[in-house]
């Protein structure tokens, strides 16, 4: 568990741990290290112990059923927190700090984003994973990175869960910074990369905010007419929210013909126009669909099937999925959703 967002997972186990009968915790259980101190911090809080602790070698955390809830300790961010299924009390640099379990503090999201995974418009859209805040790969001349004093908390899809925005940046060696709007949503407990939008080259991002509704907002300095790259010097506001959501199928999954992909948008009149690029970056699908809101800024379902013959050379590689809204004004891609698959 990387977030303590993971509500499924946790009132899962909450549910399991609760039911057992008090004589069946072990007689000598006992809470240890940082377990430890969360309980002798707010002992009334947490309870006495049900059980030793236990752990997911998969992801490495460690869970200990109590009296009240649960306690864990998650290895992606290294921290300590106990819930009782609604509320999360977390230990951070700030001492043991309440919030709801669909909340999240603003210093938990910035850790898990200095060591998330991005997808941004390079090496073919693998996923780079940052490691506090960056990534290098002196072969390939790409850094990359995001500014972490520019993060926003905020509900970006109206499920009722805390998701983030933050700005990341790549080079590829030259003189150029491309600056990217990096939009995250809680699912399955984590924060996945579902959007990004390009800012510009070497602008100068002020801040992020994430207003109610879910509208990201961006100050920056960028180049009026004339200036030079190296010299933005016009305040810009820029405003985004997320459009498209793709549920199925997820980044880097194999997937077979006919390829079925399915979402949610909430885009002008509901337009949703897919590009399917190959390796070498081009297009070899273009479709379109509309999506079926039940009202203006309402998120409603669309779907693709995508049998083209196209498609039947490029079995057994990689393709990437592009869905996006096209601008009015210049028919560039907005809200960009962007997922590499595998054909098999």
């Amino acid at each position: 568990m990387s977030l303590a967002s993971r509500v499924v997972v946790i009132v899962g186990l909450l549910v399991q741990g609760l039911a057992l009968p008090a004589h069946a915790a072990p007689p000598d259980c006992a809470f240890v290290l940082g377990f430890e101190a969360l309980h002798d911090t707010i002992p009334d809080v947490v309870g006495e112990c049900l059980e030793n602790v236990r752990y997911d070698p998969p992801v490495g955390d460690a869970y200990q059923m109590t009296a009240a809830g649960m306690l864990f300790w998650r290895k992606a961010d290294n921290h300590t927190a106990f819930t009782d299924g609604y509320r999360t009390w977390v230990a951070g640099p700030h001492g043991v700090q309440r919030r709801l379990n669909s909340e999240r503090f603003l210093w938990e999201t910035v850790q898990y984003l200095r060591n998330a995974e991005y997808r941004l418009p390079l090496l073919q859209e693998m996923p780079v994973r940052l490691a506090d805040g960056r990534y290098v790969s002196q072969p390939d001349w790409i850094w990359a990175g995001i500014l972490d004093d520019l993060v926003a908390v905020g509900d970006l899809d109206g499920d009722g869960i805390a998701d983030a925005a933050t700005v990341a940046y790549h080079s590829g060696g030259g003189s150029g910074t491309f600056m990217y709007l990096m939009l995250f949503v809680a699912r399955h407990g984590e924060l996945t990369q579902v959007g990004r939008e390009f800012l510009g080259d070497r602008v100068r991002v002020e801040s992020v905010d994430i207003a109610d509704g879910g509208l990201v907002t961006v100050e920056m300095i960028a180049h009026g007419p004339r200036e030079p790259l190296c010299c933005p010097t016009q305040p810009v506001t820029q405003r985004f929210w997320l459009r498209i959501l793709v549920d199925s199928p997820q980044s880097f999954a194999e997937a077979s013909l006919p390829l079925r992909i399915a979402g949610v948008a909430r885009t002008t009149e509901g337009n949703v126009r897919l590009h399917i690029r190959d390796a070498r970056r081009g297009v070899v699908v273009d479709s379109f669909t509309t999506a079926r809101m039940p009202g203006v800024g309402a998120f409603g379902s669309f779907e693709f099937v995508v049998t083209d013959a196209a498609l039947a050379s490029h079995r057994n590689t990689q393709v990437t999925l592009e869905l996006f809204e096209e601008s009015a004004a210049d028919g560039s891609p907005v809200g960009l959703a962007s997922v590499p698959i595998r054909l098999r």
